[in-house]
């Protein structure tokens, strides 16, 4: 497998150089299924290297490290912090991120893929890769879990009882969590080898588009187009049916998350630079870009989720910009109690995010997106 990006992307929790974005209708890195009104709650994480927040069957997940290559899954209830379970699996944390697939959460390590179910924790199922070990991030396509496994390809497994369904693209390596799209499997590799489609059936490679440099995580795809962030090559937008493409962005933008789609624009953050930029769907030109000003840093990662009717904006430090997805103009600023260290997962007024306040204890936070004026201060929810 690669690795370096792994680890690169594991590395994300201990630096605080971040922006998060959250759309209404957008697709992306974001989720749903969950929230909608909250009272603000934080609960405090007992581990390192929190993942990005997941929402779905009212519920907010999160897996993170412990001492001794052990693991945890936790899952809160979305509207109120309270704990509906929490489970052990080792390995887990930042450079994965949990999947959600109905009421089954697909969680990894780099030895093997975990089905929990999302009432009770408890584990469905799980896949080892065997004697050479090696897993990529896992990505759900109807009732398929794929990854990628070394020492390359990928795998094929059900969903529902995580018995082997076949393995394919052999030759290849890939790191992220496939996606799929009107029958296909769609996959990012190395650079070598771009953005391929596999038959979700048959898992033939149906067409495989050449970037000019290696994709920064999954596309994101709206209207049979894909939109794949190749960070210092720019953005692509490519036909989710041929891999034909339709336009490429040349702005850089090492993003380390899913392009985010949405209000005919996709938004993505500048990777060395403080500006947030909207393309045109259609045609890719930039559409407005606004300054996130408030972290020294000069390499900002980027990452994104969709839900709400507005972006939230930041760079690191303890305010989110509130920012009309339309225009670009900033209609407000949300103050945290700490660094956000994860990217969003939102639903309707309610943002969740993890926070590292000047304790250093990581804190899942519950934010109301429709106080944008006032400093939030959350209770603690766990109980």
């Amino acid at each position: 497998m690669g690795t370096r990006r792994l680890a690169h992307r594991s590395f994300r929790g201990a630096v605080a150089a971040v922006l998060l974005l959250a759309v209404t209708g957008m697709t992306g890195c974001g989720g749903s299924g969950g929230g909608g009104h909250v009272t603000p709650w934080t609960v405090p994480i007992d581990g390192s290297r929190p993942t990005d927040p997941v929402l779905g069957d009212g519920a907010v997940y999160v897996a993170y490290e412990l001492d001794g290559h052990q693991g945890r899954v936790i899952a809160m209830e979305a509207d109120s912090g309270k704990v509906r379970w929490s489970a052990s699996v080792p390995g887990v944390g930042s450079g994965t991120k949990p999947v959600l697939a109905g009421r089954t959460l697909v969680v990894n390590n780099t030895d093997a893929v975990y089905a929990l179910n999302t009432a009770t924790g408890e584990v469905r199922w799980k896949y080892e890769a065997g004697v050479y070990g090696g897993i990529g991030q896992p990505g759900v396509i109807g009732q398929t879990v794929v990854f990628g496994t070394a020492p390359g390809g990928l795998q094929a497994v059900d969903l529902a009882t995580g018995k082997d369904k076949g393995t394919f693209g052999k030759g290849d390596s890939y790191d992220f969590p496939p996606i799929g799209h009107d029958g296909l499997i769609i996959a990012v590799g190395a650079e070598s080898t771009g953005v391929v489609a596999f038959d979700a059936t048959s898992f033939q490679e149906r067409w495989r588009s050449k970037v000019d440099s290696e994709p920064q995580l999954p596309p994101s795809v709206m209207q049979d187009v894909l939109y794949v962030n190749t960070g210092s090559s720019g953005v692509y937008a490519l036909d989710a049916r041929t891999g034909s493409e339709k336009w490429h962005a040349k702005l850089h933008a090492e993003s380390k998350e899913q392009p985010l789609v949405g209000n005919g624009s996709v938004f993505i953050g500048g990777g060395q630079s403080d500006k947030l930029y909207a393309l045109d769907t259609v045609s890719g030109m930039v559409r407005w870009k606004v300054d996130v000003t408030g972290f020294a840093h000069d390499a900002a990662e980027i990452i994104a989720a969709g839900a709400g009717d507005t972006v939230y904006a930041g760079n690191g430090s303890r305010t989110l910009l509130v920012i009309d997805p339309d225009h670009g103009t900033v209609k407000g600023r949300i103050a945290l109690s700490g660094e956000p260290v994860s990217g969003l997962a939102a639903a309707g007024n309610a943002v969740y995010v993890v926070l590292r306040p000047p304790t250093g204890t990581f804190q899942l936070t519950a934010i109301d997106g429709h106080a944008p004026a006032t400093s939030q201060h959350p209770t603690n929810g766990a109980g």
